[in-house]
């Protein structure tokens, strides 16, 4: 298992960035870093609103498609999804846990927390997901939070 975690601040209240984040539209603004692919489109099936135990379709793109489950929708303050991976990725992991928290700042912004837990298949493949995880998911992690930052403004 390998964790990592991003603390940003925003300069706007929590209701704001909760809003970004569970608008699938704005999903593809993660552009992933190097080969760890971005995402090109996410959706649910049709009439279904996004919430607890929600099931998104993501198009990477790569043209891979992963899933993410909804386990935690508590509006303004926590998301958390947990990602069910095909190949390529899922020769690698067993799946990727994001949690977010969002708690409001002394001057009315937001200070966001995102953590990411990376579960490999195997010991073969840990050290080889220790090093994606460190280094290419961080990269794109904090390239995306300034994209959001510079949306935001």
């Amino acid at each position: 298992m390998a964790r990592i975690t991003t603390s940003d601040e925003f300069p706007c209240p929590p209701s704001v960035i909760f809003g970004s984040i569970v608008d699938l539209s704005k999903w593809s603004a993660f552009q992933g870093y190097g080969p760890l692919p971005g995402i090109r489109e996410a959706t649910l099936p049709e009439g279904e609103q996004l919430g607890l135990g929600s099931r998104v379709r993501v198009l990477n793109t790569d043209g891979s498609v992963h899933h993410e489950v909804v386990r935690t929708f508590e509006p303004h303050r926590k998301y958390s999804v947990v990602m069910e991976l095909s190949p390529p990725a899922a020769y690698l992991m067993n799946r990727i846990e994001e949690d977010i928290e969002l708690a409001e700042t002394p001057t009315g912004g937001t200070r966001m927390t995102r953590t990411f837990i990376t579960v490999p298949r195997s010991l073969l493949t840990a050290p080889l997901v220790w090093l994606l995880t460190h280094g290419l998911l961080r990269k794109a992690v904090f390239r995306h939070n300034r994209l959001i930052q510079q949306e935001l403004r």
